[in-house]
């Protein structure tokens, strides 16, 4: 069908780039970004500069026509595919000899605009009569006119294992004909599943345009490569449905739906004269030949080059991201069988702990002599962080985690007091050290709060010390984490234990951070980041335990599903009613007020030595030194700033 557009000459993007990055140039504010191997981060993404650079002038100046249909993807998960039909759909009207004629002599990548990329380098190149933009671009980093424009988008995704795979296999021989050795498949596999690949966090890309197809059911069409695959006929229809250039009565029965899926099939594309020796963007210096677009289009093939454990490793992770969004992509068959291997861990867990040890270094592949900070200093870094399952990890905290998760033992009655750093922690510990040792202490209904500092009186899991039950008091239950909930030991995750979780608003958790770390870095002669430095990179995600969201949304996903076994509060609410919460808190941890003890004022007595004045003016708290294991030695008096809710509002 064709388009009607208006006859401006100027296609896509004003004549002239405005706002605040006027002065400074895309490339410049690039190489400010955070950077891992060739990729960039912006808004939570990665990308390779080239694309960011386009991705960043479209956000300031494309203007999209109102008949714009918009193909959007991650890469590699039926891109090429699609262009080729909505191409063949919208434009079967005004071709001749074939419902898809050009696609005869051009790849489906000519044939539809890239936004990040074509319209960046020339916006003049656009064929008027097609409405078709294509995009790798997330959602949540669309350009706003796009957003709020009345286009519609069609986007397309896949099993996550093969479209891992897929991007490989393509990157890689990208790499390979520039003469440049491509990352092993294992090096690529560790950094997807950390999130870090082309446009990646996939998980995050895939979630943004899901829950926008919800919101927005008109103007947003959801599709699966494999749904598509399964029944072409249906989804060619309903496409040419959406984009609002139905198939006639009499189309279909002279059979033209037919026509364009045979058209558009691996096999009739991937044997053109055009796509086995022709080059897309062959006068640029980012050309590359069509038959890397075309590699095998199976459903499946992952299980040629992943092994059933790194399949079901990405399957879990794809789970645990998607959870409570509605959402199903295909998983594989192999779930079962993880899980049957979690249960054989968990119980060499429980019998020998050297064994362990031995299976942690087998599942990844041969690696026993290598000790954890080996493997660390292969791991993705930005500034001081290590990038580890999708989240940022101060390389010293991140070997206590690995560790964990090989080796620490819960006891049934263990309670954890979990939390993202500086999101009301003292807060939380404090109340609970008060409440669980209340009927064996005397003097004061928190006496060991009067001459340690309450990170000194509950051990955490990953600085090794609640690793040693040596240094545990056994009549205290409970141990402090960070660990955000996907990371957990199997072996807490699966056990009885109770979890306590509390998280603040993002704004003070930041300032509050921000406060910490740069009073650790300057009593080391070390400078610190700025706040405007630190503040980009927590909106990136990169933070200690950060994504700080990411973080919140799993122990929050958790207490929905297991609402007996996960606790959630906020920072707010406690402060707002400490009572009623210390009441809550002592129910959940099987250690409820008497009525003789309400009566007598002890949750009064407790609300009373927690609080921030009392703790903060205590000369341990004044003037003590918490020591993580004798790596650093911290101020204590550096955990108690503030506490303050809305204290963001004082940083201009």
């Amino acid at each position: 069908m064709e388009s009607s557009f208006p006859s401006t000459q100027n296609l896509g993007f004003c004549e002239s780039a405005e706002g605040k990055n006027e002065a400074k140039s895309y490339k410049e504010m690039i190489s400010t970004f955070p950077r891992v191997q060739r990729w960039s981060c912006y808004e939570g993404f990665w990308y390779f500069p080239m694309f960011l650079e386009g991705l960043m002038s479209a956000q300031d100046q494309f203007i999209p026509q109102s008949t714009d249909i918009f193909i959007t993807s991650c890469p590699k998960t039926g891109t090429t595919w699609l262009k080729a039909l909505t191409f063949a759909i919208c434009t079967r009207s005004r071709l001749s000899g074939s419902s898809a004629s050009s696609l005869l002599t051009k790849v489906p990548h000519d044939c539809v605009p890239l936004l990040e990329y074509d319209f960046a380098q020339n916006p003049m190149k656009r064929d008027r009569a097609v409405p078709l933009v294509s995009t790798h671009v997330p959602y949540s980093s669309l350009p706003k006119s796009v957003v709020s424009s009345c286009c519609k988008m069609i986007y397309i995704c896949r099993d996550a294992k093969d479209a891992f795979v897929s991007l490989w296999h393509f990157i890689a021989d990208l790499q390979r004909s520039k003469n440049v050795e491509p990352l092993s498949l294992e090096e690529a596999f560790e950094l997807f599943c950390s999130g870090i690949s082309s446009y990646g966090p996939y998980w995050d890309h895939v979630l943004g345009y899901w829950r926008a197809s919800v919101e927005l059911p008109e103007k947003i069409l959801f599709l699966t490569y494999e749904e598509m695959k399964k029944d072409t006929a249906s989804h060619v229809k309903k496409l040419a449905e959406f984009m609002g250039c139905s198939f006639t009565l009499e189309e279909e029965e002279e059979g033209e739906v037919q026509k364009i899926i045979s058209m558009c099939s691996f096999e009739k594309l991937s044997n053109l004269d055009v796509n086995k020796n022709g080059k897309h963007r062959a006068d640029t210096s980012f050309a590359m030949k069509n038959s890397v677009f075309f590699r095998k289009g199976e459903i499946g093939d992952w299980a040629n080059y992943l092994t059933p454990e790194m399949g079901a490793r990405l399957d879990d992770i794809m789970e645990q991201k998607l959870k409570g969004s509605g959402l199903k992509l295909p998983s594989g068959f192999i779930k079962s069988c993880y899980q049957h291997l979690v249960k054989q861990q968990l119980y060499v867990r429980k019998n020998n702990t050297h064994s362990v040890h031995l299976l942690y270094f087998a599942s990844k592949g041969g690696n026993e002599a290598k000790s954890y900070k080996e493997m660390i200093s292969t791991f993705p870094r930005v500034q001081w962080w290590s990038y580890y399952e999708g989240f940022w990890y101060h390389s010293m905290f991140l070997e206590g985690i690995m560790s964990a998760q090989d080796h620490f033992i819960p006891q049934s009655t263990d309670i954890f007091i979990t939390s993202s750093p500086k999101t009301g922690n003292d807060l939380a510990q404090s109340p609970h050290i008060a409440i669980c040792t209340r009927s064996r202490l005397s003097g004061s209904s928190a006496s060991a709060l009067l001459t340690k500092m309450p990170h000194d009186c509950v051990p955490v899991m990953e600085y090794h010390r609640a690793q040693n039950p040596m240094k545990r008091d056994c009549a205290v239950p409970l141990v402090s984490t960070h660990i955000p909930y996907s990371s957990l030991p199997k072996s807490l995750v699966s056990s009885c234990c109770k979890m306590i979780y509390i998280c603040r608003d993002a704004k003070d958790a930041f300032v509050s951070l921000w406060h910490f770390i740069a009073e650790m870095e300057r009593s080391r002669n070390v400078e610190p980041l700025s706040l405007e430095e630190a503040f980009e990179l927590f909106c990136s995600g990169i933070s200690g335990y950060g994504p700080y969201w990411d973080h919140v949304l799993g122990y929050w996903r958790a207490s929905l599903e297991f609402p007996e076994k996960v606790l959630f509060l906020t920072y707010e609410e406690m402060k707002k009613d400490t009572a009623a919460h210390v009441k809550k808190l002592a129910e959940f941890m099987g250690c409820s007020f008497t009525l003789e003890e309400e009566e007598e004022g002890e949750v009064q007595k407790i609300v009373s030595v927690c609080s921030f004045d009392k703790l903060s003016s205590l000369e341990v708290n004044k003037n003590g030194t918490h020591s993580l294991d004798t790596l650093i030695d911290v101020k204590n008096s550096a955990f108690f700033r503030k506490g303050e809710i809305g204290d963001w509002g004082q940083i201009t």
